[in-house]
């Protein structure tokens, strides 16, 4: 019988739920609390250091850690929607990180992918755009040889983009956009998902609801 352990995180305000598996543990993060399930054996062992808190913008509503300035160390980028800016911190590699340098999104981003789209060996930034009404599309922030990213460009994606997903779907080398849509004012009408199909040069074929 597995052993439930809870841990007090301090966090305040829910940014999502993830579940892992890794030789035979779970962890799902909550709202305020880090839950634990492992087997008993290697429960008495499991441990967490106490939380560090660093800077971002207002209301971080996702985050992605990755190599952006490719020394060797892993940063953490966060998507800040009320603020419409991404926040990067420059990880040191001994898991401590910088203060955020901000860059805006132009729009309230929902979710955030990292992915080299271009193959160039840079991690580029793609984001989902709810809102305003005019900037409901994707966002794509190319990375740059400055370790940072560029300023996005749009790409159509259907009429109210909440999530994004980043795969190559039809299996030609290149990676393609889904977008899943959220919260209309009838939820019905926005009940689908839309695939954006890659073309050359960074550019994406109309959206294709499902």
């Amino acid at each position: 019988m597995n052993t439930n352990t809870s841990i007090n995180t301090g966090i305040t305000r829910k940014v999502g739920i993830r579940r892992l598996m890794r030789s035979g543990l779970a962890l799902v993060v909550g709202l305020t609390t880090l839950v634990v399930s492992a087997p008993p054996a290697r429960a008495a062992t499991l441990s967490f250091d106490p939380p560090a808190y660093s800077a971002t913008g207002i209301e971080p509503t996702d985050v992605v850690a990755v190599d952006a300035d490719r020394d060797g160390h892993l940063d953490l980028v966060v998507e800040n929607t009320q603020s419409d800016n991404v926040s990067v911190l420059r990880g040191d590699g001994s898991g401590s990180f910088g203060p955020p340098v901000n860059i805006p999104t132009v729009g309230k981003a929902t979710r955030l992918k990292a992915k080299d789209l271009d193959a160039d060996g840079r991690v580029d930034l793609v984001m989902a755009i709810r809102e305003p009404a005019a900037y409901r599309r994707v966002a794509i922030m190319r990375g740059n040889a400055l370790g940072s990213f560029d300023a996005p460009t749009f790409v159509s994606a259907g009429p109210r983009p909440h999530v994004v997903a980043v795969e190559d779907l039809n299996g030609d080398g290149d990676l393609d956009l889904v977008t899943g849509h959220c919260c209309g004012l009838v939820h019905d009408a926005n009940n689908f998902v839309s695939v954006m199909l890659a073309g050359p040069g960074l550019t994406f074929a109309s959206p294709v609801n499902y």
